[in-house]
């Protein structure tokens, strides 16, 4: 049974490219985005860095870094997500594996937000929800397919 992070979220590590859907929202304007994503292993396995670029237009639209990790005390998966839009990540995303995959919630005053993570065979895929204080549906923000770029061979390697 893994038991570190990094085991527990092995699809997420590596370099991949995105094809996201934006659904409009209080966040963005509907439409497409390309991204590209790469997360790697950090502090023994125990984290899961990933950095996260969108560009919409030919233009570099939103970045962040998060922050993914394993609480000890509940088993509960973290997203601790920094990005453009300058909230501080505060209280983390938690979550658990359900039918449909990792699913992440997180409530601030500004609304809650749940984030739907699922491995495919050629990388992963998640999709956005957020709901108004008010609300009560929610209302997608995106969905994106990730596919993994393959790995250079090292120079040296014969590859």
């Amino acid at each position: 049974m893994p038991t570190s992070t990094a085991d527990r979220l092995a699809f997420l590590l590596g370099s991949f490219t995105g094809v996201e859907r934006m659904h409009p929202s209080v966040w963005a304007s509907g439409g497409t985005a390309a991204s590209t994503v790469k997360a790697v292993p950090e502090v023994g396995g125990e984290l899961v860095v990933q950095r996260y670029t969108q560009w919409r237009d030919a233009a570099v639209s939103f970045e962040l870094v998060v922050v993914w990790m394993v609480d000890p005390a509940t088993d509960e998966v973290l997203y601790y997500g920094f990005d453009t839009a300058g909230f501080p990540a505060d209280p983390p995303a938690r979550g658990t594996w359900q039918p449909s995959g990792l699913v992440l919630e997180r409530t601030t005053t500004r609304g809650s937000s749940r984030l739907t993570v699922r491995p495919t065979s050629t990388g992963w895929t998640w999709s956005r929800d957020f709901r108004r204080p008010d609300g009560q549906t929610w209302e997608s923000v995106l969905d994106a397919t990730f596919v993994a770029i393959p790995a250079e061979p090292a120079p040296g390697s014969g590859g």
